[in-house]
């Protein structure tokens, strides 16, 4: 979007805008009400190194029994790992041209206005995708397709999680399925977003899309994108994003695939969690895995849910629902009932991108944000807050205007997945 600006130059401009706005200010994405970011709590700046380890304790020493010499027999050491995480990248920009700089010649205040409308929006959006990934398993998936297209520009996907995560302007690449995750990509894109239709779970594209799109596919942001020949989409394969919770705590029992650097499959609900059954209602299927859990000393402090979920919770337990209402402003993830458990009282949370398809049974004390950096911080490694797009010194690429760009290096961490987890919802 072209924004409106002023006649400031070079030096002046940087000093003015970065007088105007502070960097406390566009780095506060928790104003925006991102609840699940919210409950976890400030990013920890701990990813340090190449690596960072994060140790956990798998077992405790085992030399028992009802006398000496059995218990000298019987000596086993206790058991620990750890997980080896990465960071992961994840990056946002804004241009403004020139000529709308000079266009408003005297108001100086138009285009400082408009920077602000402009930088809020975008790390709105650092937030909405932060958010997304919260609740994704470190696909960058957007939403799969329900039915075929065809040689159209109407776009079917499946569920409402799916349409929530896609937004006018989006540019996107559609992949193959290949078992549950993007494979290879199809012929046609990047399409652009022209209009969603969130009650339908519908969207529009400014193309049509290619013959070759089919049933199951995955749309993934162009910006999720790799290209081995730059400019060329026939040649994108996907990027991973940040691992969200369903990463940590699967719906489905952990294979021997290496997660952190660790194979969870000996101890899946140490390392992976508990998975429950569906037992015909949302709360029948939350009260028995938190019974099941309860034992083993595992107290989940909050049900999530999304708000369709939600909804048909509430309906569940008629009067026999807790209300918690503190009063507090009506936003996503707020509490506002309860239900009775084996271990008491459980709050109900709702956050946008919850899958329709799952309930989480968590502690978010478990669960922490590291990052290298602030969440976000904007580029300025060479002092500047701005600088002028000069194309790679390439006719092609050149544009006569500024850019600003914001950057994180973040990564979700469990550490304590035996704490959590998840119920099937049908």
């Amino acid at each position: 979007m072209a924004a409106p600006a002023s006649n400031f130059f070079g030096a002046q401009l940087l000093s003015y805008l970065k007088t105007r706005f502070p960097q406390k200010v566009i780095e506060n994405i928790f104003k925006f009400g991102k609840p699940t970011f919210e409950a976890i709590g400030v990013p920890k700046d701990e990813l340090t190194g190449l690596k960072t380890i994060v140790p956990f304790k798998l077992g405790t020493p085992q030399g028992l029994g009802n006398s000496l010499k059995g218990a000298i027999r019987s000596i086993t050491a206790g058991s620990a790992g750890a997980w080896t995480v990465d960071r992961q990248k994840f990056f946002a920009a804004l241009t403004i041209d020139s000529e709308s700089m000079y266009a408003t010649k005297g108001r100086e205040g138009s285009f400082v206005a408009a920077r602000e409308v402009e930088t809020n929006d975008l790390i709105d959006a650092m937030g909405q995708e932060f958010e997304k990934h919260l609740w994704g398993t470190g696909l960058p998936t957007q939403a799969r397709v329900l039915t075929d297209p065809g040689v159209t520009n109407v776009w079917v996907v499946t569920s409402a999680t799916d349409i929530m995560k896609i937004s006018k302007g989006m540019r996107f690449l559609v992949f193959a399925d290949s078992a549950g995750v993007p494979g290879a990509v199809r012929a046609g894109g990047p399409y652009i977003v022209s209009g969603v239709q969130y009650k339908a779970k519908t969207f529009t594209t400014t193309a049509v899309a290619n013959a070759a799109v089919a049933v199951t596919d995955h749309i993934v942001r162009e910006g999720d994108c790799a290209e081995s020949v730059e400019g060329d989409p026939t040649t994108a394969t996907v990027s991973t994003v940040l691992t969200g919770i369903p990463g940590w705590i699967p719906t489905s029992a952990p294979s021997a695939t290496l997660h952190f650097g660790v194979d969870r499959s000996e101890h899946p609900e140490v390392l992976a969690g508990w998975r429950g059954d569906f037992l015909g209602s949302i709360e029948e299927s939350a009260k028995t895995l938190d019974a099941l859990m309860r034992p083993y000393g595992r107290k989940a402090k909050q049900l999530w849910l999304s708000a369709a979920n939600y909804n048909r919770l509430e309906f569940e337990l008629g009067a026999r629902a807790i209300r918690m209402d503190d009063g507090s402003k009506a936003t996503f993830g707020r509490p506002s009932i309860a239900m009775t458990t084996a271990s008491g009282v459980l709050p109900i949370k709702v956050g946008p991108y919850v899958p329709d398809t799952h309930g989480f049974l968590l502690d978010m004390a478990t669960f922490d944000i590291l990052c290298l950096g602030k969440v976000p911080h904007k580029i300025m490694d060479d002092g500047m807050e701005a600088y002028r797009i000069r194309g790679g010194n390439s006719a092609a690429n050149a544009e006569d205007g500024i850019a600003m760009e914001w950057r994180a290096w973040l990564q979700l961490v469990c550490n304590q997945p035996f704490d959590n987890g998840n119920f099937p919802i049908s």
